[in-house]
């Protein structure tokens, strides 16, 4: 059945109609509007609508705009140029760099289409958190670090540890920053490449002269330094073993202190039933007494035993 709207101010742009008129409506459409539709009128097929002097106009597309939402998205990052969760990334980091977004901030973006990607895969915060930018920053950091023993004299162990830890309290370097970077291989490559260069212009003969005094002073060493270990962890009320570790962690010095911390403290969690807040807990635990340790006694106390001993034993 047909509906005539009539007593009512009828609005078409279209015709350019604003007048009282009537309308014409059969499911959900107009079939006519003025005289046309008048002509229905009074039809027993036509049910009649008595507006009341109310207006009718078509249905609004509505073309409007939240300028507060905007200027808030004009803020975030626009992801619509992306075809990668590798050019999601990019535009984080420069956008973290061109307005200097402090560590623990809130990062918005939006406007990205995974069906432009190649793989379709939809970003997540892990997929932003890639090695590459923690090894970019490492390398930054390592760059000052050597340039500062260059301009200093100081050893690189010691620039090395204070410019991370300086660096990652500015939140520049995030913590397991190497192990997220997955350089931790590189790092041990490193260490025994730095020692294997003190051999290079060593001939075999002064390598057999100084070999077995060496053996003999490392192990009275790591005797006198395990008893005292002992005895001063029942002071600091640390466990024996833990007292032993740190102490025999001025025979190796930093980094390599940090490559065994690391190492144990994955022996005793992987594979046990640990969660990764409890394996943190652990190298969290374990790490930084390593490291202050290796680093003490390496940067002061073996310059000055060296210093001392070697001397008398090697004439």
């Amino acid at each position: 059945m047909r509906t005539l709207i009539k007593n009512g101010t009828i609005v078409d742009p279209a015709s350019r109609i604003c007048s009282k008129n009537h309308l014409l409506l059969e499911d959900g459409k107009v079939l006519a509007v003025g005289g046309e539709a008048e002509a229905w009128l009074g039809r027993p097929d036509c049910q009649a609508t008595d507006l009341g002097g109310r207006t009718v106009v078509p249905g609004f597309h509505d073309s409007h705009q939240h300028f507060l939402c905007y200027a808030i998205d004009k803020e975030k990052i626009d992801f619509f140029e992306a075809k990668s969760l590798e050019d999601m990334a990019e535009l984080t980091r420069a956008y973290i760099e061109k307005y200097h977004v402090p560590k623990g901030a809130w990062i918005q973006g939006g406007g990205w289409n995974e069906n432009n990607f190649a793989d379709r895969t939809l970003p997540t915060p892990a997929a932003l958190d890639i090695p590459t930018v923690h090894m970019a920053r490492l390398a930054v950091v390592g760059f000052l670090a050597t340039l500062c023993t260059q301009l200093t004299g100081l050893s690189t162990g010691v620039t090395f540890l204070v410019g991370g830890i300086l660096f990652g309290a500015i939140g520049f370097v995030e913590p397991g920053a190497l192990k997220r970077a997955g350089g931790e291989g590189l790092l041990m490559l490193a260490t025994y490449a730095s020692v294997a260069a003190s051999f290079v212009s060593m001939t075999f003969a002064q390598f057999g002269q100084m070999l077995f005094p060496v053996l003999g002073l490392l192990v009275m060493g790591a005797v006198g330094v395990m008893i005292l270990s002992s005895i001063a962890g029942k002071l600091l009320k640390w466990s024996p073993w833990l007292s032993i570790a740190v102490g025999l962690s001025c025979m190796f010095g930093y980094p390599v202190t940090y490559a065994i911390a690391m190492e144990v403290s994955a022996g005793v969690t992987k594979g046990k039933g640990f969660t990764e807040e409890e394996e943190q807990r652990v190298v969290k635990h374990l790490l930084p007494k390593m490291i202050v340790a290796g680093t003490v006694s390496v940067s002061i106390a073996s310059v000055l035993l060296a210093g001392a001993i070697i001397p008398m034993v090697f004439g």
